[in-house]
Parts: structure tokens; sequence; C-alpha cells
């Protein structure tokens, strides 16, 4: 079978890339692997791929060889990354700066930069000043469109000022590669999908005479991840007296919980603390442990409280969870885009609306799984790449600009 990113290298396209992500790679470790994985997939199509990301204490150059990232620089800034008004206004001041600096100093063909929030008038500075090298700007979307959802988040001041610099950077730039949904001038705008890069992720244990049925769900908890449907829908099903005997299902919620979500309130009033576990914030091998216990990926189940909720079709938790080998629990709506989408037996799709979620349904799909772990985690590998997504971005630049 040939894939989309094997007719791109066959073409021999080359481009130095610089990726430039305002992200703390060292507190951000689910956005980290996202900004890795792009970068891997370019250098895997062909591409010289660099990174300029944010670190705890500083900013950090990689570059992109034989599948690692190498660092090629490190700039240590003092408080760079504080939590606090005035020193995220330096911090991004101080970026745009060096987006400046290292463009000097390695010349690449194209600078992509991940979404800036807000726009200020520093990014916007520098996107001139690269504009003026001669140099290509793609500016990516990960959520379009993004109004609505700084809206929801009630971010008042930030939704202002991306208003305000919205329509000048739009014309300013070259490409705009987004995930989501678009019905403006598609002259610069790419939709592109999530993905996913299956190395990041290990492939769970299996354990073939496990007589409980374990749900997991990785996130910081919102209202539109849904966990309050799972943990009524488990009060019904422990307290329903036609389904006998019941197969132990659990729920594991790993990640921090909004607290006005008061999850581990309904958990205690609904008497399920044991059925309902808590693990907080994990990364790394700890993770890794509740993963192999998991038998089921739960992936945002709430995403129709959100006015935007049909541009979330492709969920990245999703892929992340089938990497794993998992089969994956989500609302109706979303599509994967890919061949064969209807024989996907390891997908169950829960009603779109507040309804607590019907596990003894559950229990019975599960049950008729045919496909592995092995053959999920194959299907991500196969339909899921980061390299079919960012060779769309080379693809346009190929066609539309460097032409």
């Amino acid at each position: 079978m040939i894939f989309f990113y094997d007719v791109l290298a066959k073409k021999e396209i080359q481009m130095k890339i610089l990726y430039a992500a305002l992200v703390n790679e060292d507190s951000k470790p689910g956005y980290k692997i996202k900004v890795y994985s792009q970068c891997k997939a370019f250098e895997n199509i062909g591409q010289e791929c660099y990174l300029l990301i944010l670190k705890q204490d500083g900013l950090c150059l990689y570059k992109f060889e034989n599948h690692k990232a190498e660092i090629i620089k490190y700039y240590k800034i003092k408080g760079i990354s504080k939590e606090i008004a005035k020193e995220q206004i330096a911090c991004r001041k101080t970026f745009a700066e060096y987006i400046k600096k290292v463009t000097d100093e390695i010349m690449p063909d194209m600078v992509y930069i991940r979404r800036i929030i807000p726009l200020n008038p520093w990014i916007i500075s520098t996107i001139k000043y690269i504009k003026r090298e001669g140099i290509n700007i793609a500016y990516e979307y990960p959520t379009y469109p993004w109004k609505s959802e700084l809206f929801l988040e009630k971010h008042y001041l930030i939704y202002l000022c991306d208003c305000f610099y919205y329509k000048r950077l739009i014309k300013m730039v070259d490409m705009v590669p987004y995930i989501g949904d678009y019905k403006g001038d598609k002259d610069k705008f790419i939709r592109t999908r999530n993905a996913v890069d299956i190395d990041f992720f290990n492939l769970k244990k299996s354990y073939p005479d496990k007589k409980s049925i374990d749900l997991i769900s990785v996130s910081h908890a919102k209202p539109y991840h849904g966990h309050d449907r799972l943990i009524k829908g488990l009060y019904n099903y422990y307290h329903d007296t036609n389904i006998e005997p019941k197969m132990d299902v659990r729920f594991h919620i790993v990640g921090t919980v909004e607290k006005s979500l008061n999850l581990k309130k309904m958990t205690e009033g609904y008497d399920l603390q044991e059925k309902i576990i808590f693990h907080g914030f994990k990364t790394g091998a700890d993770l890794d442990s509740v993963f192999d216990v998991a038998d089921i990926g739960i992936d945002a189940i709430g995403k129709f409280r959100r006015k935007d909720c049909k541009t979330f079709s492709s969920s990245l938790k999703s892929r992340e969870y089938m990497a794993r080998g998992l089969p994956i629990i989500v609302e109706k709506g979303i599509d994967f885009e890919v061949e064969n989408k209807a024989d996907l037996d390891f997908v169950f799709r829960t009603d779109d609306n507040d309804t607590p979620v019907n596990i003894n349904e559950i229990v019975a799909w599960f049950n008729r799984i045919k496909s592995t772990n092995e053959d999920i985690r194959e299907f991500a590998k196969i339909f899921l790449s980061w390299e079919k997504e960012m060779g769309k971005v080379i693809s346009f630049f190929n066609e539309y600009i460097k032409l």
C-alpha cells in the first residue's frame, strides 16, 4: 500500500522548517507529544525540521534527526514560564524575539507557528520581519473556529486581542493549517486532522483471563468530557435489578478535575468509591501502569455541550488510546475519515445528549469485539499518522507557494 507521505518522499521535496511552539514541554506533556510528533513527521517525509519550544527556565532549539530531537541551543531565560499575567506578557514578547533570532541563524524556507494565545503586537511584528526576509509562514490553528472556544472558557480579553489582530494575521501568512471546520475563503486554509505517532505510546498489556472491565479517561476534566454521564451510568448499572450477574466495571479518571464538576462528591453520593478511581495527574511509567489495567478508552462524551462541538470531530485523545491498543467510546458525530470506518468493531458511539451512558450496552459491545489490541494499534499506525497530515502542508507549499 502506498501512502500519501510515501509519494511526497519519492518526489524528493526538501526544505528547512522552523516550528515555533509557545508550549512548556516540561509541564505540558500532552502538547509536547503532539508538537514533537508533527516535527518528527516532517522529518519522516524528507524535510529538515527544527523546533523552538518553551521550557521551565528558557527556550530550547531542537533539530530532528534519525527520529530523535537533538538539542542545538538552549537559551536560559529566568522566569519565562511563570503563570502570572506579567510574566505571561514578557514570555510572549521574548518568544517572538527569539523566533526572529533563530530565523536569522538557520534561515529556514518556512516558519511554522503553532497558535499563540492571544495574538499580540510582538508576534505580528515578527511575522512582518520574516515575510520581509522572503520566508514563508504557516500559522496553525489546532482548534477552529477559535472564537467560541474562548467564549466557552470566558477569556473575553484574549478574545478581543485575537479579534483585533486576526484579519491582519491572515493577510500576512502564506497558509493556515487548521483542525475543525472553516467555511470562509479557503485559498490559504488547509484542513488537517489530529493524528498520532504510536512510537510515543506503549502497547497496553493484555490479561486474557481478566474478569472485570476497566474504563479510563486521561484529561483535564471539564464539562465537555462528560464524566458525569459515566458516573450516573455506573450508578444505574449497579442498581438495575434486571441485570444479573453483573460484570465488574470500573472507571479510572486520570488527570486534574475542575472543582466545579463535583465528581468526587457525586461518586460518594452514589456510593461508588470502589468503582470510580481518581488517580490525579500521572505521566511516564506511572501512567503506563494505569493503562495496562484499562480495557476501554473514554473520549470526551459531552462535546454536545459546546457550541463548537461539531468542529471537534478529530479527537486527539481517541487516537492516543488506539495507539495503546484500546477500544474506545466516543460521542456520535466523531468521524475518523478513513476507509471501512463502518467496520470498526472497537468503536462504541454514545448518544450526543445528557442521558447516562448505558453500561450494560458497553459490556455487551466489549464482549463482541474481535479486534485485538495489536489490531487496533496497527489501525492507528496506518490510517491516523502525522506523516499523512503534515504531508498536506508540504504538498500545499510545493503546489501553490514554491512554484
